[in-house]
């Protein structure tokens, strides 16, 4: 009996293995500013208060409006603040008949859409996808080979861009005058005879115009 007793203290004691404890795993949404939005427009008129002068009143929408600002191209140029909550009232001297652009840029350098404004018109219109190309001619002069005319509806930074043309021309681009009017120098070498040349408008919002299509 006492054998048998001694026997069970000398048996090792089973081991309890414990499975173990998992991470409980869960989605955590990125941050906004890893993914930060454009600023928009909202709630823009406009008054003529008299010729040649329009008051253009409106908010801009953004994650931080005190910082974002109001560029003006076209009939009318500029760049001006908002204030805290976004709010703005610009006075507005225009040169001419032609539209004014206007659109909304942030901190980040996120811009809004393009926004057009006619002579007399009360409310603004936002640009399309699709500038239009008009009035082109080529010509030179001692310079070299040009090729100008007018963009409309392509806004604040549109460009226009040689899709094919002679000499080193093609993917050439030069930027469009706050008018809408444009005139680019053609890299092609003196001695080159010349040949098709064709060219897109391009705004920021990615939006392009038809192309065009000449002979130099």
């Amino acid at each position: 009996m006492v054998a048998r007793f001694l026997s069970r203290l000398s048996r090792p004691r089973p081991r309890i293995v414990r499975p173990p404890t998992r991470a409980a795993l869960r989605l955590e949404s990125l941050e906004a500013r890893a993914n930060p939005a454009a600023p928009a427009l909202s709630g823009v008129s406009a008054d003529w208060t008299q010729p040649g002068v329009v008051v253009i009143t409106g908010q801009v929408i953004d994650e931080t409006p005190a910082t974002a600002h109001v560029q003006v191209g076209g009939a009318a140029t500029g760049d001006f603040t908002v204030d805290a909550s976004g709010e703005f009232t610009l006075c507005l001297k225009t040169m001419g008949t032609g539209p004014v652009y206007f659109r909304a840029s942030d901190s980040e350098a996120l811009a809004s859409v393009s926004t057009m404004l006619n002579v007399g018109d009360k409310i603004p219109t936002p640009l399309g996808d699709q500038p239009s190309i008009r009035d082109v001619e080529i010509y030179q002069d001692e310079h070299g080979w040009h090729i100008r005319g007018h963009v409309d509806g392509g806004g604040i930074g549109t460009i226009i861009r040689i899709v094919k043309g002679p000499g080193d021309s093609s993917g050439q681009t030069g930027s469009v005058n706050d008018d809408g009017s444009f005139d680019i120098i053609i890299n092609m070498p003196s001695d080159s005879s010349g040949g098709g040349i064709s060219i897109i408008a391009e705004n920021p919002d990615g939006g392009q115009s038809d192309q065009w299509d000449g002979i130099v």
